[in-house]
């Protein structure tokens, strides 16, 4: 499904005074219905994705880490 604008013409002429824009807005329960559930859907994925960068990023800059190597 396209929500592209689209020019409507008054009259039968063509030329461009005639021509309105008219904009398909969607209803927000409509929109997340059909697309904003994938926004939430990638957030969860970028954020499940992230942690375990973020863990190893913190805990090779924790000083003791550095120092102190396990066994």
């Amino acid at each position: 499904m396209s929500t592209s604008s689209q020019p409507v013409s008054r009259s039968a002429s063509n030329s461009s005074e005639d021509s309105v824009v008219v904009e398909n807005h969607m209803p927000f329960s409509r929109w997340f219905r059909e697309i904003g559930w994938r926004h939430v859907v990638g957030v969860i994925a970028l954020v499940f994705a992230a942690f375990p960068v973020l863990y190893v990023i913190s805990a090779f800059s924790t000083p003791w880490a550095r120092w102190h190597p396990p066994g």
